[in-house]
Order: C-alpha cells, then structure tokens, then sequence
C-alpha cells in the first residue's frame, strides 16, 4: 500500500510537473522517426 502510494505521488508529480502530456507525445514520435531513419538508412545501405 505504502509502496503504491509513493509510486502514485510520484506519478502525480510527473503529471504535474513541466512535462506535460503533449511533450511527451512528442517526445515519442520524435524517438519513433528517428527509429524510422536508422531503419531507412540501414535499408539504404543494404
């Protein structure tokens, strides 16, 4: 309980804190077009 709490609060924090839920979404695609280049390159040199 005490454990779930605290992961909770934390969450919480996060949520609350500078990073809001539209940079992370962009966060994310950036990490997924940047995935998307090194597999197109690595296609390219192929």
């Amino acid at each position: 309980m005490v454990i779930d709490r605290r992961i909770f609060l934390r969450f919480r924090l996060s949520t609350k804190n500078h990073l809001s839920y539209q940079q992370q979404c962009t966060i994310v695609v950036s990490l997924i077009a940047q995935v998307h280049l090194i597999i197109y390159n690595f296609i390219q040199l192929m």
